[in-house]
């Protein structure tokens, strides 16, 4: 759970302290009490009741690392998708000042950015809303680039036509 799924495990690990936290007092008064009733610390009452509040101690420590490790791992898809998020942004400048291989190289490193914040914190709505994004302006590049193709064929056309009414033969011919 804590590889994929961080935050359900330190929900997970936040519920189980909650218990741990609980059961602590009415252990340390079970033994309050066993000690009243005379029995020694050796008695197999006192000692299973000591038991159980060592393995508590135990569970804490434990629940302690998974969760640093957990919140670790939240940390790095934070700043996985911050990146991914910086490179969507300058794929759309890149675009927008008519850059397309800067702006097509920035999308991918954008994917490759979400795809490793989702490798540390699988979550769903960023997959779908990362993936349609990515797509979406995957599309917009594709389409503005095509309009520019076309008009500057367009362009040379137009020159290489003005050029041929004009007489000057070789000038048309070179704009083709």
């Amino acid at each position: 759970v804590p590889k994929k799924h961080p935050q359900k495990a330190l929900d997970t690990l936040a519920s189980l302290d909650d218990h741990v936290a609980r059961a602590k007092p009415v252990l340390e008064n079970a033994l309050k009490n066993i000690y009243a009733a005379g029995l020694s610390r050796n008695s197999s009452e006192a000692v299973a009741v000591q038991d159980a509040l060592n393995k508590l101690s135990g569970m804490n420590a434990f629940s302690a690392s998974l969760s640093a490790n957990a919140s670790s791992l939240l940390r790095s898809a934070q700043k996985a998708k911050n990146e991914a998020e910086s490179r969507l942004s300058q794929a759309e400048r890149a675009l927008d000042a008519s850059e397309f291989t800067t702006a097509r190289k920035r999308l991918e490193e954008a994917g490759e950015k979400f795809v490793e914040s989702l490798s540390y914190n699988d979550d769903d709505e960023l997959r779908a809303s990362s993936d349609a994004r990515i797509a979406s302006l995957g599309e917009e590049i594709k389409l503005r680039e095509n309009i520019d193709v076309v008009r500057e064929v367009r362009t040379l056309k137009n020159s290489a036509r003005h050029e041929y009414f004009n007489g000057n033969f070789e000038a048309a011919q070179k704009f083709l």
